[in-house]
């Protein structure tokens, strides 16, 4: 690997704190970046199985898991299968933090298979997709959801 990269997050709508897509990776891919950023991100993996590097930690994930990775968390992902998928949803810190979710010093596990997160990220994608009608607060809402299940029941103390 030739270096780190700090990865600054920008929303073209500031009301709208929230940045979600779809990545896929093949086994042949090695061009990730190994990077790190102020604002908590999810990976919601729906195809294939993959490996993620969080600082010089490594967490498997396959289909129906989610992977997170906290606040400023060196990290890479690379695909186990012949390729993976994933929703990535990266959620501004201050956002979390308006709702009482002090993501930044959390540490929570990965991975984590919860048909409530599922359900979730369902949701997201449904609402990204048809971007209806109030689309962008139902997504707040999902990730919100998200944040609350994660931190009752994914949240874990620091190591001593």
């Amino acid at each position: 690997m030739a270096g780190t990269v700090f990865e600054r997050h920008v929303h073209q709508d500031p009301a709208f704190p929230i940045i979600f897509h779809s990545d896929s990776l093949s086994v042949r891919s090695d061009d990730f970046i190994m990077h790190w950023h102020d604002n908590p991100e999810l990976l919601f993996f729906y195809r294939g199985s993959g490996v993620i590097t969080l600082n010089t930690e490594t967490v498997r994930a396959q289909a129906g898991e989610l992977v997170v990775i906290n606040c400023n968390t060196l990290h890479s992902i690379r695909s186990l299968t012949p390729s993976c998928s994933y929703y990535c949803l990266i959620i501004d810190r201050d956002f979390c933090e308006e709702f009482g979710f002090e993501v930044g010093d959390a540490l929570i596990n990965s991975p984590v298979c919860s048909p409530a997160v599922e359900t979730c990220f369902d949701r997201i994608v449904q609402e990204m997709q048809q971007r209806g009608d109030y689309y962008k607060p139902a997504v707040k809402a999902a990730a919100l959801e998200i944040l609350l299940h994660l931190f009752r029941h994914e949240l874990r103390e620091p190591a001593t």
